[in-house]
Order: C-alpha cells, then sequence, then structure tokens
C-alpha cells in the first residue's frame, strides 16, 4: 500500500462512500511495497475495504512493517459517518490475529462507542453567537 493510503488507514477508506473511496484510490498512486505481504493490487485492496466495511474493523498482519500486527475500528459521527478510528499495534508475537479478534476488538468497540456518545452529545448543542 502507498504510505500515504496506509496513513489514512483501512477503516477511514472502507467507512467512505463508493464514490469517494475509489476517488482517494485514484489520488494514492501505484501502491507500494512495504513489506512481502503489502497488497499491491488495487482490486484486492478494493476487496479487502469491502470486507473491512461489512465486519467493522481491519487487521493489518505485516503489510506494513515486517512482525507489526494492528487492529482497528472505525469512529463514527451522529450521523454514522467514519470520522476517526482506534487502533492498537504489536508485535506479531505478543498477541495471535484470534487474541486480537476475541481480546482487543471489544475494548476497542468499547472505546469507540464512548467517543462517538462525546461526539454526539458535543454536536448537539448549537453555538449562540455573541453580539
Amino acid at each position: 500500500m502507498h504510505r500515504s493510503a496506509a496513513r489514512r488507514g483501512r477503516v477511514l477508506l472502507a467507512g467512505l462512500p463508493p464514490a469517494e473511496r475509489r476517488d482517494a484510490l485514484d489520488h494514492v498512486g501505484p501502491l507500494e511495497r512495504l513489506t512481502g505481504r503489502t497488497i499491491t493490487d488495487r482490486g484486492r485492496l478494493e476487496e479487502v475495504l469491502d470486507q473491512v466495511a461489512e465486519q467493522g474493523y481491519a487487521l493489518h498482519e505485516g503489510e506494513l512493517d515486517e512482525g507489526l500486527r494492528s487492529i482497528a475500528v472505525p469512529v463514527h459521527d451522529r450521523d454514522r459517518k467514519v470520522v476517526a478510528a482506534v487502533n492498537a499495534a504489536m508485535h506479531n508475537s505478543r498477541r495471535t490475529p484470534e487474541e486480537c479478534t476475541t481480546e482487543l476488538l471489544p475494548q476497542l468497540r468499547a472505546t469507540a462507542a464512548r467517543i462517538e456518545t462525546e461526539f454526539a452529545t458535543a454536536t448537539r448543542f448549537v453555538k449562540i453567537p455573541v453580539t
């Protein structure tokens, strides 16, 4: 994956409407191989993004750096638009992919839910102009 796409994150890309996602990927340029596991085929990346959108989380396995495993979940605003992500990264010897989904994923989802509650509360209020 190109570094700019990697910085943006799969969860954020997966949360975009299809046309916006295509546009974002069009502006990335060639997908750069960062490790032997990096997805460099645009079609395959689009399939993975569809899967991330469907399952509600992304799990990276040594695609950005050798030995790095990370898991991320989306954070939504009041309109259910993905506006941020919460993730945890670790050396792949620390947890298996299964442990990531059984141990970390529920905690990440709970954290994202708390942030979403704060977003919903904060955006309920209308600013009153000072005269």
